[in-house]
């Protein structure tokens, strides 16, 4: 399919890294940087990212202070390129993510990464109270313009629910 084909394009993803890097690196999250000469069309050649993934990081039982602070970390950086930006890293496994040193995070594979539909992108906002949609908009025109019909039932007892947890951890004290 064209996710499959674009997740091996590697010119994209070397464009990729080099656009999210300045937005992640805002937010203290390291990114590889392509090595164009050493990169192509079959492969991509980076800088090494310092660190371990953080499925590995995570098997050497670290305190629970520090694990929450990479999770913050990790979950501000997204969510930065996601509502500030536009744009996703679409693989945050933790194969993707490495942490070094004192909990410093990095970001690697880039090849799903994207600019999110502008319906969509509205709706995260909304969720979210992010401040260029301040205004209380009901959620059924943002799902209508992502062609998702809702009755009401449905809105009452599933989306605004849903909605209410998803924005929940950023408006917490």
């Amino acid at each position: 399919s064209r996710r499959f084909v674009e997740e091996l394009d590697y010119r994209r993803e070397a464009a990729w890294l080099r656009r999210l890097a300045p937005i992640y690196a805002a937010r203290g999250v390291a990114v590889p940087k392509p090595m164009g000469r050493l990169s192509g069309a079959r492969v991509l050649t980076m800088t090494r990212m310092p660190g371990v993934s953080l499925r590995v990081w995570l098997q050497c039982g670290r305190n629970r202070s520090v694990r929450r602070a990479v999770a913050a970390s990790v979950l501000d950086a997204w969510m930065f390129g996601v509502l500030r930006h536009g744009v996703i890293h679409a693989d945050p496994s933790i194969g993707n993510v490495f942490v070094a040193g004192q909990g410093e995070v990095g970001f690697v594979d880039f090849g799903s990464a994207m600019d999110l539909p502008a319906p969509l992108l509205s709706l995260l906002r909304t969720l979210v109270g992010h401040p260029e949609n301040a205004r209380r908009v009901d959620l059924r025109n943002q799902f209508r313009a992502l062609g998702v019909s809702v009755d009401a039932r449905t809105y009452r007892e599933l989306v605004v629910p849903m909605a209410a947890w998803f924005a929940g951890p950023f408006h917490a004290g």
